[in-house]
């Protein structure tokens, strides 16, 4: 994660520096820009495809898409979906575990709240997250799993600033 701290510094100098020397950019474009860095860098803290147990696609961004796994005697962590933004964002999540031996838990990372679990154990589970800007990643970790999981996440409408 330092590597992080050391683009978002570089971005913001960048930023800086073009104000001082005078260049003018309307306001969105450099607000449009800045969040496209901000995104960019936060898809790297994902677990990259070839580690995942299953298969993962994305939507539009890494905040939404689809993953199914089937997973044998599977005990650690992988995170599924998740991005840094200067904007509040809000998804449906829908999971189902089948589980046929051990269990699984699906949390929330974000950097106001660190962890927090939406479901532990086997069945199914459906809610709307709101994730306040910043980082926010969702993510699954087995405990000696034998069994199937699928998860979807869907954007929803954009979540006001002042709702974040």
């Amino acid at each position: 994660m330092r590597w992080l701290a050391v683009v978002m510094a570089i971005a913001c100098i960048a930023l800086i520096l073009l104000g001082i020397s005078g260049c003018r950019f309307p306001k969105d474009s450099v607000l449009s820009a800045y969040e496209s860095v901000v995104q960019f860098a936060g898809q790297f803290a994902l677990t990259p495809a070839i580690q995942l147990q299953g298969v993962r696609s994305f939507g539009e961004s890494h905040i939404e898409g689809a993953y199914t796994a089937q997973y044998e005697g599977y005990s650690g962590t992988e995170y599924l979906f998740g991005d840094t933004s200067t904007l509040a964002r809000a998804v449906e999540v829908e999971l189902s575990l089948d589980a046929e031996s051990g269990g699984g838990t699906l949390f929330l990372m974000t950097g106001a709240r660190k962890m927090e679990v939406l479901f532990e154990g086997e069945g199914s589970y459906e809610d709307t997250l709101e994730l306040p800007t910043g980082g926010g990643y969702i993510g699954f970790t087995g405990k000696g799993l034998t069994g199937t999981l699928n998860v979807a996440l869907t954007r929803c409408p954009e979540v006001s600033q002042d709702e974040g």
